[in-house]
This record gives structure tokens, C-alpha cells and sequence, in this order.
């Protein structure tokens, strides 16, 4: 067993090994591991037998509980050998809250509490022990998995050997960090890399970029010297900042490096401080603090930010994104620009626990402003006193996505329009620098079908081999699924095809169909991998969403809807030549029945006229994706891909293009497609896209984009993405670009698409084209500006006879990325508000509250003490609004519409379940003016003359 770059976590064990138990006598490799939170009789964190050997490099073992020995319990004879480990903070109620048994240092571990071990000395081999590991909670610090950070003044910083360091930690980031400021490249012990320890109050800029030591010619590391540092090595990196004020002192202008004004971030980075009432960055109106460039990963932490300012000309006061930014408990105070006093958005960003006050925008967006391409999600958070001309809280252009939640907008102002939010059906002119710059309808049920309705009960019964993974896959899994949730038994890959593969993971009672002539009634338990059929588990939550993941991808080029949302049975069965909706059901879970195997199916059984499920008895996410596909290749009718001495062709060749047939074994490679047998000594010849689309009802997709230049599809938001449905689609766009790359990526999970991309000029003609050997993805990179074709196809690779394959069964998803695109003018967003407060804000003409013109969606909102100087004290609309379950109270204007302003002949306004009362108008319509439309169960305290409410009707 080896564990790599992986959390166990909050696991419970009624005897031994709650996090692992290791009875191996290969030696494991436990390396950038975090183990915590799990609970045992004994070794709740780990329990090593005496037949077990296992070695520790660089792992957190933390806040684990057992009667005996809470971190690691190892028997006599048992091997374990321990580096770089912090080993602390584990509880046992009889003894041995940490160790348990005899063990080998490697030195340079933190063990809290030795009692009952031997093999830890304190001072010998650099160990430490007896000694608080200064450890933060398990939660989300960047990179895949939750992991403890080092807490400033931890003695795991820079305690470390440099001779069994890994390349980078458990998140990703780089190892050999000076952690401590003292200008020595060290190690940290345990999972989690500290980053560069800020210890200066000073701004100057770093003396030696990429030697990774974040520290200015006089020797002092600053923020500015670390972030450069940062920028000149490759990787994720992390600043820790203390409390105190770090104040911007070097000026400059229209420099991209971070050498002078603002910090400009070009690299993954984390910034934590202490908190944002004790960490302070102030930009002493010399410029923005920060701008995080394209394709940039940024996480900010517990600071404050506070007197940015672009001199009235610029965008974003205090940040300018176009990157991806998750901001946590951050204050933005005090900062000026154009638009987006605190924050200019052409990115994607993430904000909670967060508060924006007292930032100006010239002209929108006094906190922010959302620029057309941008994503906002906003949690938790107060913007509150905020002004500008219109959107004195936030600016949202038409097409920016905007989602607001469980938050506060209170006493903003706009001298014009959008006191608390303005939603904007006008595109942005401008990207924020300077100011200025820059699914097809299915076919007819049964078209192509040439199969029959299945009524005869003699089935040919096909199975898949079990697959055991041995622990192999930990590496691959992150309980980090990558939907939310609630989401899991929602998801659907083509909701508005008529057939369906049900992906049910929810336990199933099997009876009425030919497998229970055989083995009576078959009673499935739910999914399960850590025997809690009651619940599933944040691992079980991931393989579940990224199974669908891969069997979507391996259907994406039909007209069958993949889904684990439990549909109608009627939508399982066909039940006579006229049905036009059918489909099967997939049962996964434990084999409490039949023969050892990774599962079984029938054979042509998708058209049968009763709920004749296949069935999958693999639990690991490879085991799982790839028998469910299989065994529905069966009920399709496809039978298995072997040779002359094997039943099931395991596939050859190796890395992304290794490759395998579906109707093989699949387990093994990374490229795993239908096939018609072209290998070397192949047993079966069989059609599978043939059989799959003639013989179940269904056909391909229809073909998404233009198959010639002439119709080519154009990009216009630096972004497409499209399906290669059969092996002869090719695909076409056009795009312009001021000058950047052109990246075609495969689907991210278990793609099935080899990916040959050519490139045309403006006129038509062949530039170039890109299918590196042994990669799926194509590109075109630095590309002169002007006008582009591209198309995209799948391709093969190598020799069919050898280790390749042809471009036969190359089909799936694909995205294409263009980066230099000019400013786009034809993009969608969305908006909604939900669950927050919007008070006490003030706009000058229309919409104290808040002005739409485009479409928003609002629920569980209250507005209150809202207004506006001639119409809408709490809301002017007029786009398309639905308003559920709101309260607009207490607001008022100077003209007409104290609640609500809905323009009568181009708004569209739905309320449903929402008060509308107490509010005042000098002019007209205390609580309302325009138009609406009831759906029903609202409370209006005076409609006047406006149109849509009737008491006591709906």
C-alpha cells in the first residue's frame, strides 16, 4: 500500500486501524499524507501488525482518538521507520496518546508524547520531542485535499531534512521554502509546506528571483520580495503574513512584474494572514494592491486591504482579476477607481466571510463591478457604504454571472441608478486595464432503429472479471467530488433524450425478470465502500459523481441521456413497438448473489419489456466507470473483445494512449474505447458503433458544430467546447485574437478523444497542424494576431498491429481555450440573490435597492429602508425578474414606486410568495408601479394602479 498526497480522515474502526491498517509485508509508502480525526480501539490514526512494514516521509498524523495508542499503534516485529513526520495532538484514554511500540527515526520528527514508544530521543537526529505540533484545523489551505497548516511559530517550520524532502507537498506546492525568514532554503516536517514567512513591514523588491529565498538585498523578506519570489518559481506557492501593516511605498507605472506599484501575481499563490482585523495591507493611494493575471489560481486569507487607488482612470481599487480568486475573511476599506472600487472582476470569484466599506467607483460599481465575462460568488459577506454613479454596491454587466448569498448590502449609494445593485443589459466597454482595453434537439424516436421489442426470456448472460485495485487508486481520489452535494443523484448528461442509462447507486430489490427464474428475488444494498449503508460518505459521494463523469464520456457521442437521477420505471422498460421512451438500469452495489465477478449483464436486454437490470459489483472508481459501461455495451447487444487465448483483451501500450477495448477489460489503460477488433489477433470483429446505433433506438447526437470552413462556428468568449460524435465529424471555428495560444484538451475525466487539431489562416489555408505522440490534447501556441480556423477531429496513433489504434472509436468531448481574444458583445450571464439583506441603500434617480435590466432571480431576500430619488425606492425593473419569497418593506421614493418599479412595457415581473407593504411613495404607488405577474400567495399592501394583483384571486 502506498499513500500519496492524500487525506484519511474522521474514519471510524471498532478495533483496530481507524485512518489504516497495514498487515503488508511489502513495504508502504506513506509520503505527504495527512491522517486525522479518525477513531479506533487501537491505532486510530494507523495500526501496523507484525507482519507490516511501512515507511513515513513527510506526513501529519493529528487529532486522532483510540484507547491505545491514539496516532500510531505497531505491533512487536512490526517495521515502521519515520522522517520528517509530525506525530502530535493524539488523544488515547488508557495510554500512548501518540505512539504506540518500538520504532526507527529517521530524525527530524515532531512527536508530542513518546509514552509507550521507543525509537524517538529529543535532540537526537534533530528529533523533537514533547513538544505542540502548532497545527491549524483540517479545512480546505489550496490543492486537492483538506490539510493542517503550520501556525506562525510552529517549530515544524524549516525543521525538516532536505535529503527525504519530496518535490512539493501534499497540496501541490513547492518544498523547500525559507519558512522562517532566516535565509535558509529548509524543509518544513509534516504534510504541509508553511510558504514564505513575511517578517519585514518594509517594500522592496527581491534580490535574487527563483533562488527561493524571499528576502531584499539588506536581507529583509517582504511582501513585495515574496510575491516575486513566488512569481519566478514554477508551482503553487504560499506567503504567511503576520500582524501588523505592510504598507506600499515603491511607485510605478504600467509594470507587470511586481517590481513597482501594485503586486502583480503571475503564478498559483496563497496569501494567509492573521486575520483580517490584525493583518493589514495598505496601498497608500500609490496604486491597486493587487492584479492576478489570466489563468492565475489566487487564494487570499485573513488580511485587509485598504487605500488602493488607480487615480480615477483605471479599474479595480484595490484588486484587478483575471484569474481565479477565492477570497476569505478579506475587508476591502478606502479604495478609489473607475470601476469597481474595491474589486474588478474579468475572472471567476469566490468571496466569503468577507467585507467591502467605504470604496468609491467613479463611475460603477462602488465595491464591484463584474465585468461581461466574469463569475461572482458572493457568501456570507457585508457590502455595505460604498458609492458610486450607478451600482453603489456592485455593477454587474450584461453576461457577467453574479450569485449572491446569504449576505448583506447595506447604506451603498449610486448618484444615478442601483443604490445596492445594478444588473446591466449594456456589454462593458474596457477589460480594466487603463480603462480602456483591453445542444441540438434529438432525432425522432426509433429513427435508424432496426431492433425489436425483447419479450423471449433466453438471454445470453455475460460478466466482466473483479477488479481489484489494491489500494492503487488513493493517488486518483481527493473526497473532493466535483459537483456539490446535492447535487450527486441529480445528474444527467442529455435530459432531453427519450433514452436512459440509470446510473443507481441507491440499493435495488430485483423481481419479475429473468434473473430471478435463476436466483430468486436479488436484493442489492446501496453503494457502499466503508460500511455505513445508511449514509454515503464524501468518497463515496466522489466516486459516485465521477463515475457518471466517465460513462457520460463514453456515451457522449449518442443520443442516450446518462443520469443518476432515478427516472420513472416506464422510462426503463419498453413496453411495446410504440413506446418511444426506454432504457436500463444499473445496479451497483455489493454481489450478495452471484459468481465472483466485476459484474453481469444480458445481452440485447436494453429493449426488454420489464426493468431488467445490469448489475456492478466493483467499488473503486475505475472498477465502477468501467464495468458500467461495459455491461451496458451488453445490454446492447455487443459481446466481449478477447483473442484466441484470452476472453478479455486487456489492451497495450501505455500512458495517456495506452489503450483497450470497452468490450475488453479496461481496468489497465487510459484510453478506453468501442471497437470493431483491428489488434493483433482480435476474436471478434463486431461493430460496436453499428450495433450500438441501429439496434437500441437511438442514434448518434446530431453533429454540434459546422463540418467546413464556411461554417465554421465563431469563438467569441476565448472558449468553446463540443462533442466528436463519429469518426468522421470534424469540427470548425474561427476566431480572432490579438495575439496568444490555442489549447484543445480532451474531456478532463477518462477521455476518450485522441485529438488532431489543424490550423487555417483568415484565407482558408493550411498553416499547421498538432497530435503530439503519446498525448490526447492539440495546440497552437503564440500565435501572431488576426484570424483564425481551427478544426478538430479524432485521430489514432502509431500501428493497429502493435501498440496503437486507429481513429475509429476516437470520439468525446472536447474544449477549445483561445487566449488574446478582444472584448466580447454577445455573452449570457446570470444573476440571482438569495437568502440576504439589501437595506439602507441610496440612489439618485432609479432603483435604491436595486436596478435591473436584464434577469435576475431573487429569493428569500428582504429590502428595507431603500431609496431613490424619482422611481423604485427598493427595486426598478426593466428586464425579466422572478421575485420568491421576499419581503420589500419600509422603503421609500421621491417619485413613483416605493417598493417595486416594473416599466410596463418592457418589463417582465413574476412574484410569488413575497410581501410588498409598508413602503411610500411622494408621487404614486406606495408599494407598486407597471406591471407584474402573480404566481400566487403574495401580500401587497397597496397595488394603486398597478397591473397583475387581485385580492383574494391566486
Amino acid at each position: 500500500m502506498n499513500l500519496i498526497d492524500s487525506t484519511v480522515s474522521n474514519n471510524v474502526a471498532s478495533n483496530d486501524g481507524g485512518g489504516l491498517f497495514n498487515n503488508s509485508l511489502v513495504v508502504g509508502d506513506i509520503v505527504n499524507a495527512t491522517i486525522s480525526g479518525n477513531e479506533a480501539l487501537n491505532g486510530a490514526g494507523i495500526y501496523n501488525t507484525e507482519e507490516g512494514a511501512m515507511e513515513i516521509t513527510n506526513a501529519t498524523v493529528f487529532n486522532n482518538a483510540a484507547t491505545t495508542g491514539g496516532g500510531i499503534f505497531n505491533e512487536t516485529d512490526g517495521s515502521v521507520s519515520v522522517v520528517n513526520t509530525i506525530i502530535a495532538g493524539n488523544s488515547a484514554t488508557v495510554v500512548s496518546s501518540d505512539l504506540m511500540g518500538v520504532f526507527s527515526s529517521n530524525g527530524n520528527n515532531l512527536i508530542g508524547d513518546q509514552a509507550g514508544s521507543t525509537g524517538f530521543t529529543d535532540g537526537v537526529q534533530n528529533d523533537q520531542v514533547n513538544v505542540s505540533p502548532g497545527l491549524g484545523a483540517l479545512q480546505d489551505n489550496g490543492g486537492a485535499t483538506f490539510t493542517h497548516e503550520l501556525l506562525g511559530g510552529s517549530l515544524a517550520r524549516d525543521a525538516g531534512n532536505n535529503f527525504y524532502a519530496p518535490t512539493d507537498d501534499q497540496r501541490g506546492f513547492a518544498r523547500l521554502f525559507d519558512g522562517d525568514g532566516n535565509g535558509s532554503l529548509i524543509v518544513d516536517i509534516g504534510a504541509f509546506e508553511s510558504g514564505y514567512i513575511v517578517t519585514s513591514f518594509e517594500d522592496s523588491v527581491d534580490a535574487a528571483p527563483g533562488d527561493g529565498v524571499s528576502v531584499d538585498a539588506q536581507g529583509r523578506s517582504t511582501l513585495r520580495a515574496a510575491i516575486i519570489e513566488a512569481n519566478a518559481r514554477t508551482g503553487a506557492d504560499t506567503i504567511l503574513l503576520g500582524t501588523g501593516v505592510y504598507t506600499l511605498s515603491l511607485f510605478g507605472l504600467n509594470e507587470n512584474g511586481g517590481l513597482s506599484g501594485d503586486l502583480d501575481i503571475t503564478d498559483d499563490l496563497t496569501i494567509i494572514g492573521a486575520g483580517s482585523d490584525r493583518t493589514f495591507i495598505d496601498a497608500d493611494f500609490l496604486d491597486r494592491i493587487f492584479e492576478i493575471f489570466p489563468d492565475v489560481n489566487v487564494s487570499i486569507r485573513g488580511v485587509t486591504l485598504v487605500n488602493g487607488n488607480v487615480t480615477r482612470v483605471e479599474d479595480g481599487g484595490a484588486i484587478l482579476n483575471f484569474g481565479s480568486l477565492t477570497l476569505e475573511d478579506v475587508t476591502i476599506e478606502n479604495s478609489l477607481a473607475n470601476r469597481g472600487g474595491a474589486l474588478f472582476n474579468n475572472g471567476i470569484v469566490a468571496m466569503t466571510d468577507s467585507y467591502f466599506h467605504s470604496n468609491t467607483a467613479i463611475a460603477d460599481g462602488g465595491a464591484i463591478f463584474n465585468n461581461d465575462s466574469g463569475t461572482i460568488t458572493i457568501d456570507l459577506s457585508t457590502i455595505s457604504g460604498n458609492d458610486a454613479e450607478n451600482g453603489g454596491g456592485i455593477y454587474n454587466s450584461t453576461g457577467g454571472t453574479l450569485a449572491v448569498n446569504d449576505t448583506t448590502i447595506d447604506g451603498n449609494t449610486a448618484t444615478v441608478a442601483g443604490g445596492g445593485v445594478f444588473v446591466s443589459d449594456e456589454v462593458a466597454v474596457g477589460n480594466g486595464e487603463g480603462g480602456s482595453g483591453g445542444s441540438a434537439s434529438a432525432p425522432l424516436p426509433g429513427s435508424e432503429y432496426q431492433g425489436e421489442v425483447v419479450v423471449v426470456e433466453e438471454y445470453e448472460e455475460h460478466s466482466i472479471p473483479k477488479y481489484d485495485d489494491g489500494g492503487s487508486e488513493a493517488a486518483i481520489l481527493s473526497e473532493a467530488p466535483p459537483f456539490p452535494v446535492s447535487d450527486t443523484f441529480n445528474l444527467s448528461s442529455l435530459p432531453g433524450s427519450n433514452f436512459t442509462i440509470y446510473l443507481d447507486f441507491n440499493g435495488h430489490t430485483t423481481t419479475g425478470t429473468q434473473w430471478n427464474n435463476a436466483f430468486g428475488t436479488i436484493v442489492t444494498p446501496a453503494y457502499d465502500t466503508d460500511g455505513n449503508v445508511g449514509s454515503f460518505s464524501l468518497a463515496e459521494i466522489e466516486v459516485i459523481q465521477r463515475t457518471w463523469l466517465r460513462v457520460a464520456e463514453d456515451f457522449a457521442p449518442f443520443n442516450v441521456n446518462v443520469t443518476t437521477a432515478e427516472p420513472p420505471v416506464s422510462d426503463l422498460i419498453r413496453s411495446d413497438d410504440s413506446d418511444t421512451r426506454w432504457g436500463v438500469r444499473v445496479v451497483i452495489g455489493e454481489n450478495t448473489w452471484y459468481s465472483p465477478a466485476g459484474g453481469v449483464a444480458y445481452v440485447g436486454s436494453f429493449n426488454d419489456n420489464v426493468d431488467t437490470p445490469t448489475y456492478v459489483f466493483n467499488t473503486s472508481l475505475i472498477g465502477v466507470s468501467e464495468a458500467v459501461t461495459h455491461e451496458v455495451g451488453h445490454t446492447m447487444g455487443l459481446v466481449h473483445d478477447g483473442t484466441s487465448l484470452l476472453e478479455y483483451y486487456d489492451g497495450h501500450g501505455s500512458g495517456s494512449t495506452g489503450w483497450a477495448p470497452v468490450m475488453g477489460v479496461g481496468y489497465y489503460q487510459d484510453l478506453v474505447q468501442w471497437s470493431q477488433g483491428e489488434y493483433t489477433d482480435a476474436n471478434n470483429q463486431e461493430d460496436d458503433l453499428s450495433i450500438i446505433t441501429t439496434q437500441n433506438g437511438f442514434s448518434y447526437r446530431p453533429d454540434d458544430y459546422g463540418s467546413t470552413i464556411s461554417t465554421a462556428s465563431n469563438i467569441t468568449t476565448g472558449m468553446a467546447s463540443g462533442i466528436i460524435e463519429r469518426n468522421t465529424d470534424v469540427d470548425y471555428f474561427q476566431f480572432t485574437t490579438t495575439g496568444g495560444d490555442v489549447i484543445i484538451d480532451p474531456f478532463f475525466e477518462s477521455p476518450n478523444l485522441d485529438i488532431l487539431a489543424t490550423l487555417y489562416d483568415s484565407t482558408g489555408t493550411q498553416i499547421q497542424t498538432s497530435n503530439p505522440l503519446g498525448a490526447l490534447d492539440a495546440s497552437f501556441i503564440g500565435l501572431a494576431a488576426g484570424t483564425y480556423y481551427v478544426s478538430i477531429e479524432g485521430t489514432g496513433e502509431g500501428d493497429v498491429l502493435g501498440t496503437g489504434y486507429s481513429d475509429y472509436g476516437s470520439l468525446g468531448q472536447y474544449t477549445i481555450s483561445v487566449s488574446g481574444m478582444p472584448p466580447t458583445v454577445d455573452v449570457i450571464g446570470n444573476v440571482t440573490i438569495s437568502n440576504s439583506t439589501i437595506s439602507n441603500n441610496f440612489a439618485g434617480t432609479r432603483g435604491g435597492g436595486l436596478l435591473n435590466e436584464d434577469t435576475v432571480d431573487i429569493s428569500n431576500v428582504t429590502f428595507s429602508g431603500n431609496e431613490a430619488g424619482k422611481e423604485g425606492g427598493a427595486i426598478h425593473n426593466t428586464g425579466d425578474m422572478t421575485i420568491n419569497n421576499t419581503t420589500i418593506y419600509d422603503n421609500f421614493t421621491e417619485g413613483t414606486g416605493g417598493g417595486i418599479y416594473s416599466v410596463a412595457d418592457t418589463a417582465s415581473m413574476s412574484v410569488k410568495n413575497t410581501i410588498v407593504a409598508g413602503n411610500n411613495a411622494l408621487v404614486s404607488g406606495f408599494d407598486l408601479a407597471g406591471a407584474f405577474s402573480s404566481l400566487g400567495y403574495n401580500l401587497i399592501g397597496s397595488s394603486g394602479t398597478a397591473t397583475g394583483f387581485i385580492d383574494g384571486f391566486n
